[in-house]
Protein backbone atom coordinates (compact mmCIF):
# COMPACT_ATOMS: atom_id res chain seq x y z
CA UNK A 1 0.00 0.00 0.00
CA UNK A 2 2.71 2.42 0.62
CA UNK A 3 4.36 1.83 -2.46
CA UNK A 4 0.90 2.83 -4.33
CA UNK A 5 0.71 5.79 -2.23
CA UNK A 6 4.38 6.88 -3.35
CA UNK A 7 3.71 6.09 -6.68
CA UNK A 8 0.61 8.06 -6.52
CA UNK A 9 2.46 10.87 -5.40
CA UNK A 10 5.49 10.83 -7.90
CA UNK A 11 2.34 10.52 -11.11
CA UNK A 12 0.80 13.64 -9.33
CA UNK A 13 4.34 15.38 -8.98
CA UNK A 14 4.66 14.83 -12.51
CA UNK A 15 1.38 16.04 -13.80
CA UNK A 16 1.70 19.06 -11.57
CA UNK A 17 5.56 19.88 -12.55
CA UNK A 18 4.23 19.76 -16.07
CA UNK A 19 1.13 21.64 -16.13
CA UNK A 20 3.00 24.35 -14.12
CA UNK A 21 6.48 24.35 -16.25
CA UNK A 22 7.28 28.33 -17.09
CA UNK A 23 11.30 28.50 -17.38
CA UNK A 24 12.95 31.53 -17.15
CA UNK A 25 15.28 32.79 -19.82
CA UNK A 26 18.62 34.35 -18.87
CA UNK A 27 18.05 38.15 -20.24
CA UNK A 28 21.58 39.11 -19.32
CA UNK A 29 23.45 37.39 -22.35
CA UNK A 30 23.22 36.65 -26.04
CA UNK A 31 21.76 39.33 -27.80
CA UNK A 32 22.32 40.46 -31.23
CA UNK A 33 21.48 43.83 -32.77
CA UNK A 34 19.77 43.98 -35.82
CA UNK A 35 18.78 46.83 -37.06
CA UNK A 36 17.60 48.23 -40.47
CA UNK A 37 21.38 49.30 -41.74
CA UNK A 38 21.76 45.86 -43.11
CA UNK A 39 19.25 47.06 -45.88
CA UNK A 40 20.61 50.75 -45.84
CA UNK A 41 18.90 52.40 -43.10
CA UNK A 42 19.60 54.34 -40.07
CA UNK A 43 17.49 53.20 -37.29
CA UNK A 44 19.52 53.26 -34.11
CA UNK A 45 18.92 51.20 -31.02
CA UNK A 46 21.12 50.06 -28.24
CA UNK A 47 20.86 46.89 -26.16
CA UNK A 48 21.68 46.94 -21.85
CA UNK A 49 20.41 45.16 -18.65
CA UNK A 50 19.57 47.16 -15.67
CA UNK A 51 17.69 47.19 -12.53
CA UNK A 52 17.43 43.47 -13.28
CA UNK A 53 15.54 44.34 -16.66
CA UNK A 54 16.66 43.95 -20.01
CA UNK A 55 16.40 47.61 -21.43
CA UNK A 56 16.27 47.69 -25.81
CA UNK A 57 16.02 51.41 -26.38
CA UNK A 58 16.90 53.69 -29.81
CA UNK A 59 15.04 55.78 -32.48
CA UNK A 60 13.27 54.92 -35.50
CA UNK A 61 14.08 56.27 -38.98
CA UNK A 62 12.04 56.32 -42.34
CA UNK A 63 15.24 57.48 -43.66
CA UNK A 64 17.01 55.11 -46.88
CA UNK A 65 13.21 53.01 -46.62
CA UNK A 66 14.11 52.03 -43.46
CA UNK A 67 12.04 52.01 -40.38
CA UNK A 68 13.09 48.58 -38.00
CA UNK A 69 15.06 48.25 -34.71
CA UNK A 70 15.81 44.92 -33.35
CA UNK A 71 17.30 42.29 -31.28
CA UNK A 72 17.68 38.37 -31.33
CA UNK A 73 19.45 35.68 -29.76
CA UNK A 74 19.38 31.49 -30.11
CA UNK A 75 17.36 29.79 -27.12
CA UNK A 76 18.81 26.81 -25.06
CA UNK A 77 18.05 23.73 -26.33
CA UNK A 78 14.57 22.47 -26.10
CA UNK A 79 13.42 25.93 -24.21
CA UNK A 80 10.07 25.45 -25.31
CA UNK A 81 9.43 21.61 -25.01
CA UNK A 82 6.41 20.48 -23.07
CA UNK A 83 4.78 24.43 -23.23
CA UNK A 84 2.02 26.14 -25.27
CA UNK A 85 2.60 29.82 -24.45
CA UNK A 86 5.52 32.63 -24.23
CA UNK A 87 5.06 34.96 -21.06
CA UNK A 88 6.40 38.19 -21.00
CA UNK A 89 6.67 40.52 -18.22
CA UNK A 90 7.71 44.04 -20.19
CA UNK A 91 7.07 48.04 -20.09
CA UNK A 92 7.03 50.09 -23.45
CA UNK A 93 6.44 53.61 -23.86
CA UNK A 94 2.39 54.45 -24.13
CA UNK A 95 0.94 54.06 -27.53
CA UNK A 96 4.02 52.04 -28.86
CA UNK A 97 4.16 48.67 -30.65
CA UNK A 98 6.73 45.72 -30.66
CA UNK A 99 7.23 42.43 -31.98
CA UNK A 100 7.60 39.10 -30.45
CA UNK A 101 9.02 36.60 -33.07
CA UNK A 102 9.89 33.29 -33.21
CA UNK A 103 12.06 31.21 -35.53
CA UNK A 104 13.01 27.62 -36.07
CA UNK A 105 16.15 26.50 -37.27
CA UNK A 106 19.55 28.09 -37.39
CA UNK A 107 19.53 30.77 -40.13
CA UNK A 108 20.44 34.57 -39.63
CA UNK A 109 17.21 34.87 -42.73
CA UNK A 110 13.99 33.65 -43.14
CA UNK A 111 10.37 33.11 -41.68
CA UNK A 112 9.50 34.66 -38.26
CA UNK A 113 6.23 33.82 -36.30
CA UNK A 114 5.48 36.85 -34.68
CA UNK A 115 2.78 38.54 -31.99
CA UNK A 116 2.12 42.19 -31.53
CA UNK A 117 2.38 43.97 -28.18
CA UNK A 118 1.21 47.43 -27.32
CA UNK A 119 2.91 49.54 -24.79
CA UNK A 120 0.44 51.69 -22.08
CA UNK A 121 3.77 53.14 -19.92
CA UNK A 122 2.98 50.19 -17.43
CA UNK A 123 4.63 46.89 -16.59
CA UNK A 124 2.63 44.23 -18.16
CA UNK A 125 2.26 40.86 -18.25
CA UNK A 126 1.07 38.26 -20.79
CA UNK A 127 0.73 34.57 -22.28
CA UNK A 128 0.76 34.55 -25.94
CA UNK A 129 -0.18 31.58 -27.56
CA UNK A 130 2.62 30.00 -29.39
CA UNK A 131 0.15 28.62 -31.99
CA UNK A 132 -1.88 32.14 -32.11
CA UNK A 133 1.71 33.55 -33.99
CA UNK A 134 1.75 34.44 -37.25
CA UNK A 135 4.02 33.66 -40.30
CA UNK A 136 5.72 37.11 -41.23
CA UNK A 137 9.04 37.05 -43.69
CA UNK A 138 10.94 40.67 -43.98
CA UNK A 139 7.25 42.67 -42.59
CA UNK A 140 5.12 40.59 -45.01
CA UNK A 141 2.12 38.44 -43.31
CA UNK A 142 2.34 34.96 -45.17
CA UNK A 143 -0.69 33.46 -43.31
CA UNK A 144 -2.38 31.07 -45.98
CA UNK A 145 0.32 30.67 -48.53
CA UNK A 146 0.87 27.66 -50.09
CA UNK A 147 4.09 25.87 -48.32
CA UNK A 148 3.94 28.16 -45.30
CA UNK A 149 2.83 26.80 -42.13
CA UNK A 150 0.14 29.24 -40.65
CA UNK A 151 2.18 28.73 -36.89
CA UNK A 152 5.10 27.10 -35.46
CA UNK A 153 5.33 24.35 -33.06
CA UNK A 154 7.03 24.83 -29.67
CA UNK A 155 9.49 21.99 -30.19
CA UNK A 156 10.87 23.76 -33.49
CA UNK A 157 11.71 27.04 -31.63
CA UNK A 158 15.39 28.14 -31.44
CA UNK A 159 15.59 31.52 -31.68
CA UNK A 160 13.44 34.74 -30.48
CA UNK A 161 13.76 38.27 -31.61
CA UNK A 162 12.23 41.54 -30.08
CA UNK A 163 11.56 43.78 -33.06
CA UNK A 164 10.25 47.56 -33.04
CA UNK A 165 9.31 48.82 -36.79
CA UNK A 166 5.69 50.89 -35.64
CA UNK A 167 6.52 53.90 -37.74
CA UNK A 168 7.03 56.57 -35.07
CA UNK A 169 10.20 58.09 -35.32
CA UNK A 170 10.23 59.40 -31.59
CA UNK A 171 12.51 57.57 -29.00
CA UNK A 172 11.33 54.04 -27.28
CA UNK A 173 12.34 52.58 -24.50
CA UNK A 174 11.27 48.68 -24.02
CA UNK A 175 12.08 46.91 -20.82
CA UNK A 176 11.51 43.28 -20.46
CA UNK A 177 11.58 42.01 -16.78
CA UNK A 178 10.88 38.11 -17.88
CA UNK A 179 10.43 35.98 -20.64
CA UNK A 180 9.26 32.50 -20.07
CA UNK A 181 8.29 28.99 -21.44
CA UNK A 182 5.12 28.26 -20.04
CA UNK A 183 1.82 27.00 -20.32
CA UNK A 184 -1.13 29.71 -20.31
CA UNK A 185 -2.38 29.71 -16.82
CA UNK A 186 1.50 30.09 -15.67
CA UNK A 187 1.93 33.63 -15.97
Amino acid sequence: MQKLFYLVALIVGVIMTTSTHAQSLDLSEGWIKVNDNVMGGVSSSQVFMQDDALHFQGQLSLANNGGFVSIRRILPEDFFQSTSAVCVTYKINPHRQFQLRLMGGHRFDGIAYRSLLSGNGQWQTVALQIESFIPVFRGRVLTGLPGVPNSISASEITQLSLLVGDKDTTPFTLQIKSIKACNSAVV
